[in-house]
């Protein structure tokens, strides 16, 4: 059944070649179309019209840097290094709800170690042809 509360951020989580990323604490999806303006004389009081031409997606995501997960820091690397797509899933998992899945290839990857502090990484994926919304099972 699907969820019928406000889902926690901590729930959502990034999968990536069906594991989820280890120590994420951060991801987002991003969402865009371009248009092209298709504004005639017709437009009624100067109101601009315009038809969508292209979508396009980034998926971003942030966690603390250990050297022991399935996917973490070192397999994003890997991925980034040889240019390989991946499946990305981006979901929490729960019965009924949906989820976003879609193939991406890491475009951006940084890591951070500040003093006297975590070391975190980051992460982009550009998303590559079709975002589905899927309701799990």
């Amino acid at each position: 059944m699907a969820t019928t509360k406000s889902i926690d951020g901590t729930d959502f989580l990034i999968y990536i070649a069906g594991t989820a990323v280890a120590y994420s604490t951060n991801g987002s999806l991003s969402l865009t179309a371009e248009t092209r303006e298709t504004t005639t004389k017709d437009n009624v009081d100067g109101f601009k019209s315009s038809s969508i031409t292209k979508k396009s997606g980034t998926c971003s995501l942030e966690g603390l840097v250990a050297m022991d997960p399935t996917i973490g820091i070192e397999e994003l690397f890997d991925y980034w290094r040889q240019g390989a797509k991946v499946l990305v899933k981006y979901s929490n998992e729960e019965a009924g709800d949906s989820r976003w899945q879609f193939t991406a290839a890491i475009t951006n990857l940084e890591l951070a170690a500040p003093q006297y502090d975590n070391s975190t990484y980051s992460c982009t994926l550009e998303v590559d042809g079709l975002v589905v919304r899927i309701a799990n099972s």
